[in-house]
């Protein structure tokens, strides 16, 4: 019975002192992880397009660089970012980057149309990412051919701000190549057309044509009564409505407002006698003309894209992969 009990108490103190290790162990590579983690370089907040935690660039040229991207980003739909830092270290850029971009999320959800311009300044090291999106615009050998032709060239005299700008402009021009080929298609006499749908638009024209009698007696009978924008966007409804192609209603409204105004000149000695006990005025239609071409919705539309900025700046949900290039100075 003794012998049996002593067996158990060994047994014990070994799987005691195995626990013991294995804690110590686990405890180890855990702090050894930490520490790890804690020496990587921060990742900053995405708050602006230029991210200058090494502070070399002045304030000017941060606001000129931040409003060249605003552009790019509404004329590409897509979203370009520069982060300046003084070191990736431990990490490579490349590493470093990666992480970046992942954490940004720059450029579009599922068309993942965004780049990362990184610059270390203590290692001299550039790096260009490239999403998804983009790696057919950008490929890595043109990520590497923009940073060694035109950014290094810039760096290596310190003129930081004039390597990021003639960057930018490259960049620009290889997304805009892609944008314009993509908006082509080759038929099938090996003749370039833009891509569309030449099928769905003929068939609109079609039906809108022969609408066009009974558009043209509405049109006569409104135009005494209405301002000719009203009786466009009429027209233009109903050419919507019976055909379901916004081409059609497009189109409906453009031939209803001109009809409109020239009946209106032609017939515009009968509007000024009263008609139906009231008495419409020729300039009531013409009033309303010039919202369309300036001015109202539209321009109000076009300033509030520009000044929206001012509450910060976000990733769209892009994704990257790890393409792009690196170079030095």
């Amino acid at each position: 019975m003794r012998t049996h009990l002593n067996v158990l108490l060994n047994r014990f103190r070994r799987s005691y002192r195995g626990a013991i290790a294995a804690f110590f162990a686990l405890t180890t590579m855990l702090f050894a992880l930490a520490a790890m983690a804690q020496d990587y370089a921060p990742i900053p907040p995405l708050q602006t397009r230029i991210t200058d935690t090494a502070s070399i660039l002045g304030v000017s040229a941060r606001q000129e660089l931040e409003q060249k991207l605003v552009a790019f980003e509404q004329t590409s739909g897509g979203q370009l970012a520069v982060l300046i830092v003084k070191t990736a270290e431990p990490e490579t850029i490349e590493e470093y980057a990666l992480r970046v971009a992942e954490a940004w999320k720059l450029g579009k959800k599922g068309k993942d149309t965004g780049a990362l311009m990184v610059l270390a300044m203590k290692e001299r090291k550039i790096r260009l990412e490239v999403g998804y999106g983009w790696e057919g615009a950008l490929p890595d050998v043109e990520a590497k051919r923009i940073i060694r032709e035109t950014i290094s060239p810039f760096f290596k005299v310190n003129q930081f701000a004039q390597g990021i700008d003639a960057g930018i402009d490259k960049i620009a021009l290889a997304v805009s190549k892609d944008t314009k080929a993509a908006a082509t298609t080759v038929n099938d006499k090996g003749q370039w057309e833009q891509s569309h749908n030449p099928g769905e638009f003929d068939a609109a024209l079609e039906t809108l044509f022969g609408m066009a009698p009974a558009l043209l007696g509405v049109l006569a009978v409104l135009s005494f009564v209405l301002p000719s924008t009203l009786v466009a966007l009429i027209a233009g409804g109903a050419a919507f409505f019976f055909t379901g192609s916004a081409i059609a209603g497009v189109a409906g409204f453009i031939v209803a407002f001109v009809g409109a105004l020239l009946l209106q000149g032609i017939f515009g000695s009968f509007r000024k006698a009263p008609l139906g006990g009231r008495r419409v005025h020729r300039n009531g239609g013409l009033s309303s003309g010039p919202v369309i071409g300036s001015g109202g919705s539209w321009g109000g539309w076009g300033g509030g894209s520009s000044g929206g900025d001012s509450g910060g700046f976000s990733g769209g949900g892009g994704d990257f992969g790890g393409g792009g290039a690196s170079g030095d100075w």
